[in-house]
């Protein structure tokens, strides 16, 4: 959370560069060589699963922290309780502990979804657009969409609440100005 969306970019593009030679294809090459020039940000098919890691990085110490704190605040009278009933390792968490904390855990996927949706900088920092569009999701579609309006007045208006609200305002748009 600490590192600017910038310099986490920077991090990321130098690990899965080609030229020059990023830290991944590097260790990847040792096992097979021909790894040393796979293209993992312009590849369609692994572009949003690095900008997905991507994100997942920035944000994952808050959540990590907010899952710590919740496990943390649950009472020991009940850990001891259903450790006397018989219950431990796993079966402790998820009978237990990951029920007590329920509302932690649906209050995080409400964050995650909401953060998802407001992500713009990341993907498009660091394939630069994408290859075509794997990278993309709604914001940075939208966007794009707004800039490619064919009338900049009803572009301004175009709706960003999901990807086929963008496609289909967006289409309707291009075609009603012709």
């Amino acid at each position: 959370m600490v590192l600017s969306t910038v310099a986490l970019v920077q991090i990321f593009q130098n690990v899965f560069s080609v030229n020059p030679v990023g830290m991944l294809n590097y260790f990847l090459s040792w096992f097979q060589p021909s790894m040393l020039d796979s293209e993992w940000l312009s590849d369609p098919h692994r572009s949003l699963l690095i900008v997905a890691i991507a994100e997942g990085y920035k944000f994952a110490a808050v959540y990590m922290v907010i899952f710590y704190s919740a496990l943390i605040s649950i009472s020991e009278e009940v850990i001891e309780a259903a450790r006397m009933d018989g219950a431990s390792g796993w079966k402790l968490y998820r009978y237990i502990k990951l029920p007590m904390i329920k509302g932690i855990i649906f209050t995080s996927i409400i964050l995650v979804l909401n953060g998802s949706l407001k992500s713009f900088d990341i993907p498009y920092l660091l394939t630069y657009g994408g290859p075509a569009l794997p990278a993309n999701w709604s914001p940075p579609i939208c966007i794009s969409k707004r800039s490619a309006a064919c009338i900049t007045g009803m572009a301004a208006r175009l709706p960003c609440s999901s990807p086929l609200s963008v496609f289909s305002w967006s289409d309707s748009l291009c075609k009603s100005s012709k």
